[in-house]
């Protein structure tokens, strides 16, 4: 978390606020997260804060929670997951993507796969350079269902428009575990999302994370 939120905070391009939502659910762990992040906490006391939901959430109650919650004042959202990594100029390439093209819903950039060592594996995105531009839900979908020439980028490597991001759905009931997908394709139907190729961010891979396991039941409903 703290690795997460040093990258955020050290950008060339700095965000207007940064939350921590702190979803762990017990005070212990509460107060744990509390004690990590005090001193960036008491650094930045005019946009960093922390907060938590007033019940542990499951992931799609937490995003719906912070969809509610967090939205509403910023013109970009990004949702960065706590054990991911930003480089340095993320925001200053990603922003003006947005900035200049008024259609654009969302950017997102490739990531470095990264091990616990932070040792580089490669990237998500097969393409590193230029951008990819997907127009409709299908296009984005091929991106996860066929052997296409380029994998799709990380979803916390989103930067959205606020308002579009508060109308799209986590939930579960839409592709199971990976309602995160079938998101993102409503997310399409809004209007086209830009693909940055260049890898902007570190995205850690270890054999505990959801994503190591394959949901047959998850797949077959997001198709």
């Amino acid at each position: 978390l703290l690795k997460t939120l040093n990258s955020a905070l050290n950008q060339t391009l700095s965000f207007d606020r940064i939350i921590i939502s702190d979803n762990s659910g017990s005070a212990e762990s509460q107060h744990e997260t509390r004690r990590v992040v005090a001193k960036p906490l008491a650094s930045h006391k005019d946009f960093l804060v922390l907060r938590s939901p007033p019940k542990p959430l499951s992931a799609p109650d937490h995003a719906k929670f912070i969809q509610d919650m967090y939205c509403g004042s910023s013109d970009y959202t990004m949702l960065l997951h706590d054990d991911d990594t930003l480089e340095k100029d993320f925001l200053a390439k990603v922003k003006p993507y947005l900035d200049s093209d008024r259609e654009l819903v969302a950017v997102a950039a490739n990531a470095w796969m990264v091990d616990s060592e932070d040792t580089r594996n490669g990237t998500l995105m097969r393409m590193r350079t230029g951008v990819l531009r997907v127009n409709s839900p299908i296009e984005l979908l091929r991106a996860y269902l066929d052997f296409s020439a380029s994998g799709p980028p990380p979803l916390d490597g989103y930067l959205y428009r606020s308002d579009a991001l508060r109308k799209i759905s986590f939930d579960s009931s839409q592709g199971g575990k990976y309602s995160d997908v079938a998101a993102l394709a409503n997310l399409a139907k809004l209007g086209p999302i830009l693909w940055h190729c260049g890898p902007l961010m570190s995205y850690l891979q270890h054999s505990e994370q959801d994503s190591s396991e394959v949901s047959t039941k998850g797949f077959r409903n997001l198709v």
